[in-house]
């Protein structure tokens, strides 16, 4: 979701992981980055994330309170259904109905109906979602996490 246009005081940089298997990787990078200029990292994984994200904290890569874990399962879980399709459609040129998508499990379902690799559309992907995607469509937890990284950034 887009949040207001307020310029940041401190520079806001999304990079993803690619992967649960590859955010330590990341982290150590954009931790020795940002330590250097005072950037605090932010965090959002997956709940098959969660045992990753508890060493990456153990490691002192990113703190606690800068993380959020989605319980309900994988990003896409989290679409709005017509938003997800638009998108499918936009990007891949897939139709896809309310059925051909479930509520939760989504990864393999959009998998399947694309036939690609997740490695291949989840970003473009979650682009395009997050460019259509109002914040009231978006989830508390998830907002309220979003806010807190805008409100911080903004921060003289």
């Amino acid at each position: 979701a887009t949040l207001p246009s307020l310029p940041p005081k401190r520079p806001l940089v999304q990079h993803p992981a690619r992967g649960i298997s590859k955010i330590r990787y990341h982290l150590r990078l954009l931790a020795e980055i940002s330590k250097e200029v005072g950037l605090p990292r932010y965090v959002i994984v997956d709940k098959s994330g969660q045992d990753e994200l508890t060493k990456v904290v153990s490691q002192g890569l990113v703190e606690t309170n800068n993380t959020l874990v989605l319980e309900r399962g994988d990003l896409e879980d989290y679409y709005p259904m017509e938003v997800l399709r638009h998108a499918l459609s936009k990007l891949f040129g897939v139709t896809a109905s309310a059925e051909d998508i479930p509520s939760t499990g989504r990864v393999g379902a959009i998998a399947q109906l694309i036939k690609k690799d997740p490695f291949e559309w989840k970003v473009p992907l979650a682009e395009e979602v997050s460019r259509n995607t109002e914040l009231r469509q978006v989830p508390r937890d998830i907002g309220n996490f979003l806010r807190r990284i805008h409100n911080e950034s903004t921060r003289p």
